[in-house]
């Protein structure tokens, strides 16, 4: 084998690396910056919530959660009793613990709104939308999972456990985009007045 062979054969230097690399990140900075803000942000605030997770401000969210449940099964003329963030509903009991309030996914979302590139104002937007839009999506889980609860127990684990997860990421996914797409996008592109 030729010089000139082994050379084209072997690894390239560790320097060509580090150029292609530097300037892989250079081409792409707003895709890394995005990334690494999105994680750092997801990273913090959900040590923070895992910190005070059993706070009294999660606790009384997750009260809240179960009277607006079981305020919503009395209005539909369901048997149903409530003892502080337990509610039963026609003999099946769920407990809504601070997990069940959907705040980790509110995390990711906030993160995804904090970290593009947009104005404060178009960011503030997106989570006066996007935020109560997870709560609600929120309850309607709840409400299903509670109907299940005491109609379908097998059906009731398969929507619990996966099917609302795949639900929740999805949401969030659409979410964003349409925020990107109908409030960042759309104000770029609107016609500069004369």
């Amino acid at each position: 084998m030729t010089d000139e062979k082994m050379a084209l054969d072997a690894d390239p230097p560790a320097s060509t690396i580090g150029f292609k690399v530097r300037g892989f990140l250079h081409r792409n900075r707003d895709v890394v910056q995005f990334c690494v803000l999105f994680t750092s942000l997801t990273l913090v605030l959900n040590l923070i919530y895992n910190r005070y997770e059993q706070s009294e401000f999660m606790l009384w969210y997750s009260t809240l959660n179960a009277k607006l449940v079981h305020a919503t099964y009395e209005w539909l003329e369901l048997k149903t009793f409530i003892s502080r963030y337990t509610v039963t509903v026609e003999g099946f009991s769920m407990s809504i613990a601070p997990v069940c309030t959907a705040v980790s996914t509110m995390i990711i979302y906030f993160a995804c709104i904090a970290a593009y590139p947009a104005s404060f104002g178009k960011k503030l937007l997106g989570l006066l939308i996007g935020i109560p839009s997870l709560a609600l999506l929120n309850f309607s889980r709840l409400l299903l999972l509670g109907y299940l609860g005491y109609t379908n127990q097998e059906l009731f684990d398969f929507v619990h456990l996966y099917l609302f997860q795949v639900i929740f990421i999805a949401f969030v996914i659409v979410l964003w985009l349409t925020w990107i797409d109908k409030i960042v996008q759309d104000a770029r592109q609107a016609p500069v007045p004369a």
